[in-house]
């Protein structure tokens, strides 16, 4: 045969299948390159095919095909091939069959298939296998698929190997690419060979359900190993795993093995093993998740011929993830061993892994860790995670003298730099060093867990540490007795601490920074710092020796809680001199206002502020205005809701003021059109009031007793005067309880104290805003936002313009009653009764007025400054201050004195309506005017004023007019306002609940004796219902004063307290709810009398009926006749 094309009809093959020929049969010689292929389908071969070189010249055989089969022309020595022919096989199937090349050719297999057999090549031979499938191999030695022997390249593509080994031998070099090892494993021993051999496999996928390895190298010589984004997984768990890839050089040139981009997925068995002579092992881009024994293993052999020389082994950019618990979680993911070794590790990911990860022994050498992430990795019985320490042979340890012992410490070098340790939990330690130099620089300890007594860097024996940039920290997690550096007992190590930070964020008694026990040499610059929580101080426990032996000394530096009523604010310490024995670590006692149970924090109600005092920060607490301030964990300053700023006194941004409370409200929600409606009902009807004065509860009590008889006809003078007098005293009575309605509801405002929306007051919906009907407000909760901008200034300002609204309208309906009469519509108004409508909506708002005017003076200092009260933000004496202080000075306290003099000028007639009326609305200057006037003794005369009766009824009428015995009451218009005032002075400027409220109790009970002794009421039952008002007031202040015993030392009502302060609300509420529940049942009354007199003359009517009709028709009736008789008077 001279070459060509050997076309095999593949049809019916698979039951039929192609059979060698008789053993008698000639060889065939191939001198030309041969293409065995299929026709039709793949042909299926059952017959081993050999190709054996020889010298030119020789025959073969020829086929002989036999009966009920295909023959194949073969002999026991095969096809003989000649000048190293190339033999292509393409789309067969050979079935326990396989082919053999002995001698030098070149063979290639596309698109077969090799069912319990496989391709062998021996000597020099060239052999590429595409996109063809091997499988269960039995036939052939070792069970190789693909099997190449002596010096011979092998090429395999897209090829799949089930149970079925690929073998490389002798002085061979390999390229496997896009092939699967299912079971397999690819054996190759470079044994031979000068130049150096490539073993290159890429883009392959290996799997195993069995003990086996999926890669077995052997090298005696150069070589260069190249495993390229290949994936290797694990099934099940194997009892016995071998090693997943297991490379032995023993080469005394050079070696390299080079992973790059590779997948380890689920191993049960070890990872990589490589032992022995390299020269660089680099591992690039690799991905290893779940790998339960070690991941790397690295070692030299005990023979001399590796011990001059240093292996180099690099990792870039490998991620190790979720190790599977390893029944040695001690026995490292990466085990590097050598006498000289040099590695480098850059940007390593390892995460949430259950074992420990790297150990580092050498004799010479060293470890370099850069921009890495530990994470997340835990185990209780992994002793560390890190390992650093010199090396010891197994069987056979070192034995060396303590000197050489203690020059190891210069031979192992550790350079960490940028690697971040997080999550991490361990038994000792994070880091373990022995006999090492260790530079550690921008390195990040956050969050470990040290179980054990140990720290994050465990310092053993002869180590040198330098600790640069680098931060360590902890926050609240599972505590353990570890430090961030810990040193055993007699170290005889060194360390240097330079810009570095400590952070503890522990609340335990006791947090242990730094623990370098006897026989350590500690330095650390002015730049490093340790920082406790706050609420601890900083402790120095050392016990160093004159003459600083590092025998003796120890260090330990702690973070220890203040005890129960003490605080610290201090939180960073600068450690100038570690032997410095003036550290002032003393605790400061908790302020008033302070919680320092933990951390100091603010009581309810209560703002702090730093105050800088010596060499460390203080707190003070002033107290907030109600609602603004609440109490948080671990603040001092935290406001309620929306609310920010100094005492809480402003809104954050995008939110405004409400109205009637001290929530914050976002401004786009801010458009309440019903407010202005309802206040401008309110101001028309209060005006309308005002001006007719009617006597409402006199009306109610005609209404409701109309059947009581009345007077007819002409009367006895001393009966009409008896009348009229009954008719005058039901008009003192109205009026006066008119004023003291007034005067309890505008008082028992400032006596009521709310520190929470659960309040019975707020939950009871009718209370507040009945309250503030006499306080010249609308106040209900879907008002509280009628227009964004508002603040705690503008508020108050705004809600006083309600005074100035009422008298605007009255003037308003005065002009347009006086501009109707000209028309001749009405009457001529009477100026003084719209005069004295003003004065008395003076009297009435002037607690408003009054309480505005001082609430936006009063100032308390924070920082060193003055700052308004409501507004922590506001500096005081602005501009309008300095107009609010005018208003006071003018019209405020002056008016008491107006009204004194006025009322008795008024009394005697010397003073018109009108000039009393500019008097109240101007006091100072008048007060002034009297004053000239009485120093001249200027006396007017006395004159009669007529139409005073309007002021008089006003300032005059409920009181008691003088006689000979008594002087009267009619002044006590101005007590009533005098005690507003002072009130109001209370209220405002002692901002301590429990001090305000006791001194408004003593003041209210000061009222009370006052009035007792005066009476100054006409009518009898005013007086005792201004006594029971006044009762009334003394009683709520005084149950308000318990309550703001516990504001005032910011304590929350709870516990069994928490009924009493119910009762005490419910009794606060039955004394409110007197008013309106009298009313109430008054209108009651009244109503149910109407119905019963709309009864009653309905019965009337219907009885006089008959009567009327009589009258109409005059029909005489006799009643001794009957009813159908006719009368005598129709004949």
């Amino acid at each position: 045969m001279y070459g060509g094309f050997l076309i095999l009809n593949g049809t019916d093959s698979r039951e039929n299948r192609y059979k060698c020929g008789p053993e008698n049969s000639t060889s065939a010689l191939i001198i030309k390159n041969l293409i065995i292929s299929s026709l039709f389908a793949p042909a299926y071969i059952s017959c081993e095919i050999r190709f054996t070189s020889i010298q030119p010249g020789r025959t073969g055989m020829h086929t002989s095909p036999t009966k009920g089969s295909y023959s194949f022309p073969a002999t026991g020595d095969g096809l003989k091939t000649d000048s190293v022919p190339t033999i292509t096989m393409k789309n067969l199937s050979f079935v326990q069959s396989g082919v053999t090349c002995n001698g030098t050719c070149n063979l290639e297999v596309e698109n077969s298939s090799f069912d319990q057999s496989g391709v062998t090549c021996n000597y020099s031979c060239s052999v590429k296998v595409l996109n063809s499938t091997f499988a269960n191999p039995t036939m052939v030695p070792v069970q190789s698929g693909v099997a190449c022997y002596d010096s011979c390249r092998l090429e395999v593509v897209d090829t799949v190997f089930v149970q079925a080994s690929l073998i490389c031998n002798g002085a061979c070099s390999m390229n496997v690419s896009n092939s699967n090892f299912t079971n397999s494993t690819v054996i190759t021993d470079v044994n031979t060979g000068q130049d150096s051999k490539v073993i290159s496999i890429t883009h392959s996928r290996f799997i195993r359900k069995r003990s086996q390895p999926f890669i077995k190298f052997r090298s005696r010589a150069d070589f260069v190993l190249e495993i390229d984004n290949c994936t290797f997984r694990d099934n099940h768990s194997l009892p016995f795993p071998d090693y997943l890839i297991d490379v032995n050089s023993s080469s005394l040139s050079v070696g390299r093995v080079v992973f790059h981009r590779n997948n380890f997925i689920t191993i049960f068995g070890h990872g990589i093993n490589l032992c022995g002579c390299f020269k660089s092992i680099s591992l690039e881009n690799l991905s290893i998740i779940n790998v339960e024994s070690f991941i790397l293993k690295v070692s030299d052999k005990t023979s001399s011929t590796c011990r001059l020389r240093r292996v180099t082994v690099q990792m870039n950019n490998c991620s190790v993830h979720g190790t599977i618990a390893s029944k040695r979680a001690n026995s490292p993911a990466i085990d590097i061993a050598a006498r000289e070794m040099k590695m480098s590790m850059n940007y390593m990911q390892f995460h949430s892994n259950n074992r420990s990860l790297i150990s580092f022994s050498a004799n010479n050498g060293s470890l370099t860790i850069n921009n890495s992430d530990f994470a997340d990795n835990s185990k209780q019985d992994v002793s560390h995670l890190l390992s650093i320490s010199p090396y010891k042979e197994r069987n056979n340890p070192l034995k060396t003298t303590k000197g050489e012992q203690d020059s190891v410490a210069g031979s192992i070098f550790f350079n960490l730099q940028g690697t971040k340790f997080s999550r991490n939990r361990v038994l000792k330690s994070i880091i373990t060093l022995e006999k090492t130099s260790a530079a550690l620089s921008n390195v990040t300890f956050s969050n470990n867990t040290v179980e054990g007594l140990g720290g994050d860097i465990h310092i053993k024996d002869h180590v040198i540490v330098i600790l640069n940039n680098s931060r360590f920290e902890r926050y609240p997690r599972d505590y353990f007795a570890s430090a961030f550096v810990y040193s055993d007992v007699n170290s005889n190590s060194s360390v240097n601490i330079t810009n570095c930070r400590f952070k503890s964020h522990f609340e335990v008694d006791a947090s242990v920074i730094l623990f370098l026990r006897s026989g350590i040499s500690l330095r650390i610059d002015k730049k490093s710092d340790i920082t406790c929580p706050l609420g601890y101080f900083f402790e120095n426990a050392f016990n160093v020796s004159l003459s600083g032996s590092t025998i003796e000394d120890t260090y330990k530096l702690t973070c220890k809680r203040c005890s129960d009523g003490l605080y610290n604010l201090q939180q960073v310490y600068a450690i100038l001199d570690i032997s410095d024995t003036s550290v002032d670590e003393q605790c400061i006692p908790c302020p008033y206002g302070g919680n320092c149970t933990r951390e100091i924090e603010a009581k309810p109600n209560f703002w702090g502020y730093l105050e800088p005092k010596d060499r460390r920060p203080t707190v003070k607490f002033e107290i907030c205005p109600l609602g603004y301030c609440e109490p948080s964990p671990r603040s001092f300053n935290s406001c309620h809701g929306y609310r920010t700023g100094f005492l809480c006194g402003q809104c954050r941004e995008g939110y405004t003021e409400a109205m009637f409370s001290s929530e914050c409200h976002e401004e786009e929600n801010c458009h309440n059109n019903w407010f202005w409606f309802f206040s401008l009902v309110y101001i028309t009807c209060l005006s309308f009031l005002l001006i007719t004065r009617p006597c409402i509860f006199q009306i109610l009590w005609r209404n409701a007793t109309w059947f009581r008889p009345k007077n007819h006809g002409r009367q006895p003078l001393q009966s009409l005067h008896s009348s009229d007098e009954q008719h005058y005293s039901g008009k003192h009575f109205d009026h006066a309880l008119v004023k003291t309605i007034f005067y309890f509801y505008q008082t028992v405002e400032l006596l009521l104290i709310s520190t929470s929306p659960e309040d019975l007051m707020n939950k009871v919906t009718f209370v507040r805003p009945f309250i503030s009907l006499f306080n010249f407000e609308i106040w209900k909760e879907n008002f509280g936002c009628p227009f964004p901008g508002l603040t705690a200034v503008t508020k108050r300002l705004f809600s006083s313009l309600t005074v100035f609204g009422t008298i605007a309208c009255i003037s308003l309906i005065c002009i347009s009653h006086k501009a109707m009469s000209y028309n001749g519509c009405v009457d001529h108004p009477r100026v003084n009764l719209y005069l004295a409508a003003i004065v008395e909506t003076l009297l009435l708002g002037y607690e408003k007025l009054t309480d505005v005017s001082l609430n936006l003076m009063n100032c308390i200092q924070v920082k060193s400054e003055w700052r308004l009260f409501l507004d922590g933000n506001i500096l005081c004496w602005q501009w309008w201050q300095h107009a609010l202080l005018s208003f006071i000075m003018v019209f405020v306290v002056p008016f008491i004195f107006v009204l004194f003099w006025g009322s008795k000028k008024l009394n005697e007639r010397i003073i018109s309506t009108k000039e009393l009326t500019m008097a109240c609305i101007l006091p100072l200057p008048f007060l002034h005017y009297w004053v000239v006037q009485l120093c001249i003794k200027k006396e007017p005369t006395q004159v009669h004023h007529e139409g005073a009766e309007e002021i008089k009824e006003v300032l005059h009428e409920p009181f008691r007019p003088p006689d000979e015995d008594d002087e009267g009451t009619l002044y006590w218009e101005s007590v009533l306002i005098a005690r507003r005032l002072v009130l109001l002075c209370l209220h405002s400027f002692l901002a301590d609940p429990m001090l305000r409220l006791l001194c408004l109790t003593f003041a209210c009970l000061a009222i009370l004796l006052h009035h007792l002794y005066k009476r100054p009421f006409r009518d009898p039952i005013a007086n005792a219902c201004e006594t029971f008002s006044l009762i009334a007031l003394v009683i709520i202040s005084t149950f308000s004063l318990a309550e703001a015993s516990l504001v005032s030392e910011g304590t929350e009502i709870g516990g069994p307290r928490e009924n009493v302060f119910k009762v005490l609300q419910w009794i606060e509420l039955a004394l409110l709810g007197v008013v309106p529940a009298c009313l109430f049942m008054l209108v009651s009354l009244v109503v149910l009398s109407q119905l019963f007199r709309l009864f009653f003359h309905v019965v009337m009517w219907d009885q006089r009926q008959p009567q009327r009709l009589n009258r109409v028709w005059h029909f005489p009736v006799d009643s001794s006749r009957p009813l159908l008789y006719s009368s005598p008077a129709m004949y």
